[in-house]
């Protein structure tokens, strides 16, 4: 049953016609559909935004590494100067040590007592000895080195004969072909 529209519905719900007022139109549907565009472009800003954020982040830990990477290539650099300023002064030394070593003679002579009456001429340096003489003193040796080649730490024998002197000489001469010169070394004394 159909009931007027001035009057009440039988079931007490009240049914009114739209009028122009009330009625949607096309303009809102419009606003309908740019408020729902303009969120989908605040909502896809929002995640560009935080997508940039996410590349600062990590642009800032790649600058902070870069940083620190930079600074221990620094640190590397000059713990390598001060190695090579450390490498040329050794090489420096060696160089002092050997013009030094080219100073010295490198053979060397001891006298050893194997008896009262009998020695050992020992070559204590690091070269050969070649044309090894010892000078005769007084008759007191018997059959010393003449010409003799000695290795190093090698040696030879002789006879030291005092006899019934009261003075026995303290040093023998000693010549080589490597020496300039002839060298004294003490005759040790026998006990």
């Amino acid at each position: 049953m159909l009931v007027p529209y001035d009057q009440p519905s039988p079931d007490r719900r009240e049914f009114r016609m739209p009028t122009a007022d009330t009625a949607p139109s096309w303009t809102d549907s419009l606003s309908a559909l740019a408020t729902g565009a303009a969120f989908l472009v605040a909502a896809a800003a929002l995640v560009v935004a935080i997508y940039g954020i996410r590349l600062q982040r990590a642009a800032l830990a790649a600058a902070n590494k870069a940083v620190e990477e930079a600074r221990r290539s620094a640190e590397a650099s000059e713990e390598s100067a001060q190695a090579a300023q450390r490498s040329a002064l050794a090489a420096e030394q060696l160089t002092e040590i050997e013009a030094m070593r080219d100073m010295q003679p490198t053979i060397a002579w001891r006298l050893e007592r194997l008896s009262k009456e009998r020695v050992l001429l020992r070559n204590i340096g690091a070269e050969t000895a070649t044309g090894v003489s010892v000078a005769q003193v007084e008759n007191f040796l018997i059959d010393p080195p003449h010409n003799a080649t000695i290795v190093p730490q090698g040696s030879v024998k002789f006879g030291y004969v005092v006899g019934g002197l009261m003075c026995e000489p303290d040093a023998l001469s000693v010549t080589c072909n490597e020496l300039a010169g002839p060298v004294l070394v003490e005759v040790p004394h026998w006990p």
